[in-house]
């Protein structure tokens, strides 16, 4: 008989840069070994051939599954159980809100995208005098710079961006809101 897998535990999202997390089915009656494979991005550190595994990702990961099958002396399962991970820093986030006709020009790019952290610049395309408010977070969504920028000219206006210091490796996301839109960047920091 082929042994069939139970339900998959472990977490499903933010799992881009993860150190590390579990994942873990109960023991399946009858099996032998386990075979686990999990999506582009991530990589299994230890346990495969048991009911739990550990596993890395990068900030390549992907939206994609865990999978597990059973195995014992007569079959390789191929019955399996997956579960559904999400790398949060993999879905892209340009998002315009509806605008004005007068608004619908704004824009906005991070360069150098990936950045060693140094020099980052904001590319911000806008009417003269408009403030921007330019919020950076990390992967967690904590808050970690905040900044009011006015355009001193109407289309392209670069600004530097100035966290305090170098930015440490890892995912960002970048948001620039003026009184009638939202935009929004990833930003990668190797």
């Amino acid at each position: 008989y082929e042994p069939a897998p139970g339900v998959i535990s472990g977490p499903t999202t933010g799992l881009c840069a993860l150190t590390s997390a579990t994942y873990s089915i109960a023991a399946v009656a009858g099996a032998t070994g386990y075979t686990w494979v999990v999506p582009t991005g991530m990589s299994i550190i230890s346990g495969q051939g048991n009911t739990s595994i550990t596993v890395n990702s990068a900030t390549t990961a992907t939206t994609g599954a865990v999978k597990v099958s059973a195995n014992n002396s007569c079959v390789n399962g191929t019955a399996q159980a997956s579960l559904t991970v999400t790398c949060a820093g993999s879905i892209e986030m340009d998002v315009q809100t509806e605008s004005t006709t007068s608004e619908r020009n704004f824009s906005f790019n991070v360069y150098p995208n990936p950045s060693n952290g140094d020099n980052v610049n904001l590319a911000i395309n806008a009417d003269k005098g408009k403030e921007i408010l330019v919020v950076v977070y990390d992967i967690n969504g904590h808050e970690t710079y905040s900044k009011v920028m006015i355009s001193e000219q109407k289309g392209e206006n670069v600004f530097a961006l100035d966290p305090s210091g170098k930015l440490a490796a890892g995912i960002y996301i970048i948001t620039a809101t003026s009184e009638d839109n939202f935009l929004s960047k990833k930003l990668i920091v190797q």
